[in-house]
């Protein structure tokens, strides 16, 4: 509900209610335009939320002051308003009862559901409603008098009046009055009975009783009204023959106001009674804005603001309350008299009968008579007036009434018998003839302002002059005049289109006025202000209206004082000012009316909802008449009113939350809204996955006309009110908890109510938003982290674990990387004694000896130095296959002869040790899958193990047996055998089972690593004291062994053991050719060697070999050579495979790959001579490849057979007219340079500028190494290459016969003729003429 604070302003208002009810009354209305379900409203209430309710015959509508909300009755639906045609209504808290044409209708505001009841098998329509002392309802139908009973919830006709309907029921001392279709009855609700009365008026048809005060009245269908005093006796009756402002006699409705006043609503209008006097006023429905919307009224409701609302048949709802009509509106009607035009341009009130001059925009000027109301013209149409554009109106109080007009110049008119006067203000231009303000000169003249200056107007005389002021300031005849004021000091203030002007008679002075405010020192002063108006208030300040808006003149120091919008001024635009009896100054704008309390220096702003006829007002458009009422004019006509009326809406309107809508939420069981039982929401709750939601609330204050302002905060999220004029605020994304919403209103007026309204916000928490969640979630984390922690620490302990059993890991194949790089340089150490131990015994076997003692011995020798490179090459072996560089080549042999071969090489040994050496085979030379190299590697090492480990006079037996998909090759001895705890490790690397026993512990593990390439196993069966036996497991079928182990079809591999004595090529046979004597070399001049070797003993033995036939130039380092080969030429390079610096492979690369240097032969040394270390060798580029030990005899054989190579090339060079690249050159870079040589040549071939210095800067060399890549190639220079091309095409062109000599010799290159020939004699032998006559005889010889 609304609340009116304080009470003493509401005795006021009630006094100015009554004043004001018997005064025009104004209406607002209501209607379908509105959002009202249909004109017809039959019934009003107000429920305890303030709404107000409307009852029409197409549904129930509540109204909150902004918008209606319509009810009507669904089918099917049991909670849904029980019938569309509403005829009563009755709040009760925060139920509202309703009366349909077919029975009785509850609407429960906290479930916001209808209730229904009806009597069974009987139609009920429901006119009235009241409550007994005990709750139930009273119902006026057309059966009779019904009971509703609240507690039983039933109805029970309690009274039938057969034929009569039951109109009304009025609440009395007894019981109830009851209006009836067939008089008055008195009801009992005690002894449910109805007893006629007043029996004169037995047949009347009652429409409506209210109580006032000690009595009651009564109002009736045709009849008139009557007034029962307390006693139920007629006192009064009320006819509208006898009292004029009663408009009918045929009366529907009646109410009375807290006022005493009687409302009375008949068939044609309303009339009001006056208690103090008894007259009746009516009000019936006109063209006027503010008439009552309709004659026919049906229902009328006063709420709590003493507001009262008017139901219609057909216009709706008509609303009035004294304080809802602010302001007074004149405005043009062409229907009837009325103002001429909308836009005002001046308002001027008559100072002899008080009525308004009123200029317009475009109907002159209209005089109107307040006395009548009556409007007269006076304009172009009428002869009055040369312009309708009337901008001043002066009358003078001596009869005649000046207008200044735009185009029109100024006009003269009597006031008493209109006669009108002319004068033009500049004829020859009519927009300068024009008048813009006026002001009485006291002197017979008056003040003219024009858009040209400022002119003085002789009455009299009927002239116009410059005025003097023009004088005293030159702008004031030119700039456009818009004001012209008189003050209390007889000065004169002239408002210009650039800046203020003050005249000052007593020192005959115009001051410049500077409009720069005080507040803003810094700014300039402004002269081109355009000023609208001047006033002066009671206190003798002087205020400017301008465009910049408002200014106060400060006379101690002549400066202004500004107020603006940011002061709370509505608009700049200032046209009017006018000061009321409080001293406040009321001023029109652009953007509304302003009123301006001095003493605060506070605004109040009006604007159209407030009632004034338009927010923008205009210029010159002001008025105070004398008995105090304001007129202001703007471009919707002229507002007007009495400031002291114009009372601030006392009443602070309730808000009220109508709602709490969750998004999304429907459904959804957990979204809970709670009412209090007057439909107020006071709780929501609603889980936090729905917390997008909206919070709706209303203020109902049907007098603010819906102009209220909120302010509201979120309690648990906002910390400050916000204010807005909206109906509702959005939130989102809230946290869970809890929350309060409140929220303030205030009226049009600005008057907040005290208590906001509130509605506690519950956002719940998901089941993982709980706190049983939160601490089950911090636990789960604790145990995470204590998880993560323990896995961390556990992990840094399996790494430190891990490292120290990487590290140890690391360490022991360090150490045995150690071991085994030891053995290997030691096998590589020991290759280069080997070879000086080798080298001479092959010599001396060569050469032979007689002493057969000595030949023994040094086949003994020999013998046991095979057996020495045998175990060097075994430890090479297992290097590569730690290096997994073992690379199968297995193929189907004959397997029983490949191991017949190598059981045969240790016959001899177990001879003499008198061993039992024992070869059986199940196999009987089947071919089977093996690789002979590896297979052989394998059983040597097995017999080598075996005879080490078995006394003289043991037994070895070697068995080859047949299996399912395998056979096996084993070897048993009767030595010492193996423990049982040794016998795990005895195929790791280095293991030994037996110290004392020399061997390198390597054997074994190259044996197991073997046969695992074999896709194979090895296996040990051994008791200590009596035998061991190995027993190697092989595949039987080829196809067990992937496609990268097999054989190609010339890729078998050879046996290492059946040329045993010729470990290397034809070293040990002797066989190789005697060394060439020096005098087969095809030059007298020795050779030279360039020898790089790395161990001095291996270069001095292979130094002193060659020197008697060579010159050996010996270098120990691989960058050494290179340095070498920048200044020596050699004819053949002898390089060791283990050179210090750049190795031996490199050395040869960096070589064959030098353009310069390719052609020489180079010949490898290398300790490793298996095919694959060869093959890579020669891939390099050497030209020979030979590995250690050394044979001397084999060195010197491959020299010798790269230098005759060399030799037969040259030769071939020499003797051949023609030259072939690839027969002269033993590489391919060699051949290609020769190509790119006699090419260079052919295309010069006539130029006999081309020397050997182009020759070696096309081919991209210098001069010196030119010669020296020719002398090995060809064994000539470069001149005499050039030389031999330019020739050899000299004869092919001499044979052609095509060509002179001295054309030949242009050709080849010669500028002389004869030189050609003598060179030519020089080169072939004879003259050109000669080889010609020779090649032709000899062809005729052959012919």
């Amino acid at each position: 509900m609304l609340k009116l604070k304080p009470t003493l302003f509401l005795l006021a208002v009630l006094s100015l209610f009554s004043d004001r009810v018997s005064a025009a009354i104004e209406f607002r209305t209501l209607s379908v335009n509105e959002g009202l379900s249909q004109s017809t409203v039959l019934a009003i209430a107000q429920d305890g939320m303030g709404r107000i309710w409307m009852g029409t015959q197409d549904g129930l509508n509540c109204y909150d002051g902004y918008s209606f909300t319509v009810f009507r009755h669904v089918e099917g639906d049991a909670q849904s308003l029980g019938d569309n045609s509403v005829n009563a209504l009755f709040a009760d808290g925060g139920l509202l009862w309703i009366g349909t044409a077919s029975g009785l209708s509850c609407y429960d505001a906290a479930t916001q559901s209808f209730e229904n009841f009806r009597l069974e098998g009987r139609n009920m329509q429901v006119a009235d409603i009241a409550a007994t002392a005990g709750g139930d309802l009273i119902l006026a139908t057309d059966l009779g008098i019904v009971l509703f009973d609240r507690a039983s919830r039933e109805l029970e006709i309690r009274t039938y009046l057969t034929g009569i309907s039951v109109h009304a029921v009025c609440p009395s001392r007894d019981g109830f009055l009851v209006g009836t279709s067939n008089g008055v009855y008195t009801y009992s609700s005690t002894y449910g009975n109805a007893v006629r009365t007043l029996p004169q008026m037995a047949r009347y048809d009652i429409a409506s009783i209210v109580a006032d005060g000690d009595g009651y009245w009564v109002a009736t269908h045709g009849n008139g009204l009557y007034r029962l005093d307390g006693a139920l006796q007629v006192t009064a009756r009320y006819d509208a023959a006898s009292n004029p402002g009663l408009v009918s006699n045929y009366i529907r409705v009646l109410k009375t106001d807290s006022a005493g006043h009687l409302w009375i609503g008949t068939f044609d209008g309303l009339s009001i009674r006056d208690p103090r006097s008894g007259r009746f006023e009516r009000y019936v429905h006109t063209s006027e804005p503010g008439s009552l919307s309709h004659n026919s009224i049906r229902s009328i409701f006063i709420d709590a603001q003493r507001g009262v609302w008017l139901g219609t048949y057909y216009g709706g709802v008509s609303y009035y309350h004294p304080l809802a009509r602010r302001f007074g509106v004149l405005r043009h009607d062409p229907t009837r008299n009325s103002l001429g035009d909308n836009t005002v341009s001046c308002i001027v009130e008559d100072p002899e009968s008080g009525s308004l001059w009123i200029g317009t925009n475009d109907d002159g000027v209209n005089l109107y008579d307040r006395r009548t109301g009556r409007f007269s013209e006076f304009n172009t149409a009428s002869g009055s007036l040369l312009s309708n554009n009337v901008k001043c109106v002066l009358p003078d109080g001596r009869g005649r009434v000046w207008i200044g007009t735009h185009a029109g110049g100024l006009s003269s008119m009597d006031a008493a018998t209109r006669r009108v006067r002319h004068y033009p203000v500049n004829a020859s231009i009519p927009i300068n003839n024009s008048c813009y303000a006026l002001l009485d000169g006291g002197d017979g003249t008056l003040w003219v302002g024009t858009l040209n200056g400022l002119l003085s107007f002789d009455t009299a005389a009927g002239r116009f002059s410059r005025h003097l002021c023009a004088d005293y300031e030159p702008r004031l005849g030119s700039l456009q005049i818009t004001t012209l004021f008189r003050d209390s000091k007889n000065r004169v203030w002239i408002g210009t289109g650039a800046g203020l002007y003050l005249w000052q008679p007593d020192v005959r002075q115009v001051m410049t006025c500077e409009l720069t405010p005080v507040k803003d020192e810094t700014s300039p002063p402004r002269r081109d202000i355009t000023v609208m108006c001047v006033t002066e208030d009671s206190h003798r300040n002087i205020w400017v209206g301008t465009r910049h808006g408002l200014f106060r003149y400060n006379a101690s120091d002549n400066s202004f004082t500004r107020f603006t919008v940011a002061d709370g001024l509505p608009n700049d635009f200032v046209y009017g000012i006018l000061e009321d009896e409080l001293a406040r100054l009321w001023i029109s704008t652009n953007n509304g009316m302003a009123c301006f309390d001095t003493r605060k220096n506070s605004f109040r702003r009006y604007t159209l909802r407030d009632g004034i006829a338009n927010n923008q007002f205009n210029l010159y458009s002001y008025c105070r008449s004398r008995d105090g009422i304001f007129w202001f004019g703007g471009i919707g006509g002229i507002t007007w009113f009495r400031p002291h009326d114009l009372v601030d809406n006392p009443f602070a309107p309730e808000p009220q939350i109508t709602g709490v809508d969750v998004a999304d939420a429907d459904g959804d069981r957990r979204v809970r809204i709670e009412r209090d039982s007057a439909g107020r929401v006071t709780a929501a709750a609603f889980p936090s996955v729905r917390n997008i939601f909206t919070v709706r609330f209303v203020a109902v204050n049907p007098l603010a006309g819906g102009c209220n302002t909120f302010a509201y905060k979120l309690e648990g999220f906002n910390t400050r009110w916000y204010e807005t004029s909206h109906l509702e605020v959005n939130y989102s994304n809230l946290k869970p908890g809890h929350y309060v919403f409140k929220v303030r209103a205030a009226n049009n007026d600005g008057r907040w109510n005290d208590e906001p309204a509130t509605v506690e916000i519950r956002v719940l928490p998901m089941w993982w938003q709980t706190l049983a969640a939160k601490i089950l979630w911090a636990l789960l984390a604790l145990g995470f982290v204590g998880g993560v922690v323990a896995a961390l620490l556990g992990r840094m302990k399996m790494k430190m674990q891990l490292r120290l059993e990487r590290m140890e890991k690391e360490a022991i194949g360090q150490l045995s990387q150690e071991k085994i790089r030891f053995y290997i340089n030691l096998s590589h150490e020991l290759r280069t004694p080997l070879t000086l131990i080798l080298s001479p015994l092959q010599e001396i076997r060569e050469h032979g000896t007689a002493d057969k003692y000595v030949s023994s011995r040094l086949n003994y020798i020999y013998r046991n130095s095979l057996k020495l490179l045998h175990i060097i090459n075994q430890l090479l072996d297992y290097r590569k296959a730690e290096l997994e560089m073992f690379k199968m080549k297995v193929a189907v042999q004959d397997v029983d002869a490949i191991v017949a071969e190598v059981f045969s090489m240790f016959e001899e040994v177990a001879q003499n040790r008198d061993m039992d050496y024992i070869l059986n085979s199940e196999l009987h030379g089947e071919a089977l899958p093996v690789d002979r190299m590896f297979l052989e590697m394998m059983l040597t090492n097995l017999l080598s193990n075996a005879f080490k480990f078995t006394p003289d006079g043991g037994i070895i037996r070697v068995a080859l047996q047949r299996g399912e998909g395998c056979f096996r090759l084993s070897v048993r001895d009767s030595g010492i055998g193996i423990p049982q705890d040794q016998q795990e490790r005895i195929f790791e690397r280095f293991y030994q089972v037996n110290e004392s026993h020399a061997g390198s512990g390597i054997g074994l593990s190259i044996v197991r690593r073997i046969v695992e390439l074999h896709e194979g196993s090895i296996t040990l069966r051994s008791e200590p004291g009596h035998f061991s036996e190995f027993t190697i497991t092989l595949p039987d079928d080829i196809e067990a062994y992937p496609a990268g182990k097999r054989a190609g079809e010339h890729d078998v591999r050879a046996s290492i053991i059946r040329d045993a004595e010729k470990f290397l090529p034809e070293e040990w046979s002797g066989a190789g050719g005697d060394f060439a004597p020096a005098e087969e070399a095809p030059e007298q001049t020795r050779g030279t060697i360039l020898l790089a070797e790395s161990n001095a003993e291996v270069a001095r033995y292979v130094a002193d070999h060659f020197k008697a036939h060579y010159n050996v130039e010996t270098v120990s380092d691989g960058n050494e050579v290179l340095e070498r080969l920048k200044t020596l030429e050699p004819d053949i390079i002898i390089a060791d495979r283990m050179l210090s610096g750049l190795d031996g492979l490199k050395l040869c690369q960096a070589v064959k790959q030098n353009i310069r240097t390719c052609h020489i032969p180079v010949v490898i040394l290398a300790a490793e001579g298996s095919v694959e270390e060869q093959i890579t060798g020669i891939e390099a580029g050497a030209d020979s490849y030979l590995p250690m030990p050394l044979s001397i005899s084999l060195l010197a054989a491959n020299v010798q057979n790269l230098l005759k190579a060399r030799y037969r090339m040259r030769h071939y060079y020499s003797d051949d007219a023609e030259i072939d690249p690839d027969k002269i050159t033993s590489n391919s870079m060699d051949g290609e340079f020769l190509k790119k040589a006699i090419r260079i040549v052919e295309e010069n071939m006539d130029n006999e500028e081309f020397s050997s210095n182009d020759f070696s800067k096309a081919l991209c060399m210098s001069r010196s190494n030119l010669h020296l890549k020719m002398k090995s190639i060809t064994g000539e220079s470069a001149t005499k290459f050039i030389r031999k091309i330019r020739f050899n095409h000299a004869c092919k062109l001499l044979l052609d016969r095509k060509y002179s000599i001295s054309e030949i010799s242009s050709m080849v290159g010669f500028n002389s003729p004869s030189y050609f020939a003598t060179s030519f004699k020089k080169h072939v032998g004879c003259l050109p003429t000669e080889y010609v006559r020779s090649r032709t005889k000899g062809g005729e010889k052959a012919g």
